[in-house]
């Protein structure tokens, strides 16, 4: 359906996106049938360019479905393969829906799944619903299945997390991934070992910047390291954001200042803050005592937040050693 004809008398323009993964294109035939609002569908129709090798892994092929007189808005897709060619395992990203009058409007099918031969997929409308919304129940079920199936666990030491048993062929990085991943890490330990000559050891941010250099560029994120305020973002929106709790009454072994302290806390006392639950606490005393490299002595340090009237949170006490 890729001639002359099928492009001047096309209707909708469909774009089919196969899967930039291992294994992921077809030598398959594959067929679509279009669905409109009020039932009436399009016969079905081979998606298959002229000279072109369609359904390539990481491909985009575009193929033109002829007007049907009284046929309206898509609303859903129905898509299949068969088991034609030696490497007919195919894995579709998603499908594109164009109508042709109407250039800008585009609309989407996502699909994020291998489709098996032989077997009819139904996709609606942008594919979104709750579980027991879904028309296609039978087919939600047999996918669910599959997965159970593909994605089984084990647990491989007692009382651990379970962990994958085996990572399924398609979840797989293709040879070309691979090998840019072995290369990349080659470069970045060659460039750590050079950073590393002038960033061994930090006594300031300014230190750290240093390590910023050769493959590893500044974060956008660098010159607000000293700001409190973002300081106190970090600890909500950083890689541990249930290290922050909070804070009842101010520990022992933190020597904080009253004095110091209740200039920067809106007019209220350190007691009358803690009451309206608008101080927090960073203690991280699980680091007390643990072996560190060189002989140095890690620190367990506890910092305090404050929530503003503004319903920010910003660090209102210098993190010390506890």
């Amino acid at each position: 359906m890729g001639g002359a004809v099928a492009r001047i008398t096309g209707e909708h323009i469909v774009y089919v996106r196969t899967g930039d993964r291992k294994g992921a294109g077809t030598d398959a035939n594959v067929f679509m049938i279009l669905h409109d609002e009020e039932g009436t569908k399009t016969p079905a129709m081979k998606l298959n360019s002229f000279l072109r090798n369609d359904h390539e892994r990481g491909d985009t092929g575009s193929y033109y479905f002829p007007k049907i007189e009284g046929f309206g808005r898509v609303s859903k897709i129905e898509l299949w393969r068969d088991s034609f060619g030696l490497a007919d395992d195919w894995f579709v990203d998603r499908v594109a829906l164009e109508y042709r009058k109407e250039k800008k409007l585009k609309v989407y099918f996502p699909i994020n799944r291998w489709i098996k031969p032989n077997k009819r997929y139904i996709f609606k409308l942008y594919d979104c619903s709750l579980p027991q919304e879904d028309e296609h129940q039978q087919q939600r079920s047999e996918e669910l299945a599959e997965k159970k199936q593909l994605y089984e666990y084990t647990q491989n030491i007692e009382g651990g997390p379970v962990q994958i048993k085996a990572i399924p062929e398609g979840e797989n990085f293709t040879d070309q991934y691979s090998w840019d991943i072995k290369s990349m890490s080659t470069k970045l330990k060659l460039d750590a070992k050079l950073i590393g000559l002038t960033s061994d050891k930090w006594e300031s941010l300014q230190d750290l910047k240093n390590i910023f250099k050769l493959s590893l560029s500044e974060p956008s994120c660098l010159p607000r390291w000293n700001d409190d305020k973002w300081f106190a973002v970090q600890r909500v929106q950083g890689l541990n954001p249930i290290s922050i709790q909070l804070c009842l009454e101010i520990p022992e072994n933190f020597g904080v200042n009253v004095f110091e302290l209740e200039p920067m806390l809106e007019n209220l006392t350190l007691r009358e803050a803690l009451d309206a639950h608008r101080i927090f606490i960073v203690d991280l005393k699980v680091l007390k005592n643990l072996p560190c490299k060189d002989d140095r002595t890690i620190c367990a340090p506890l910092a305090l937040f404050f929530s503003t009237k503004q319903g920010t949170c910003t660090s209102c006490c210098p993190v010390i050693s506890g």
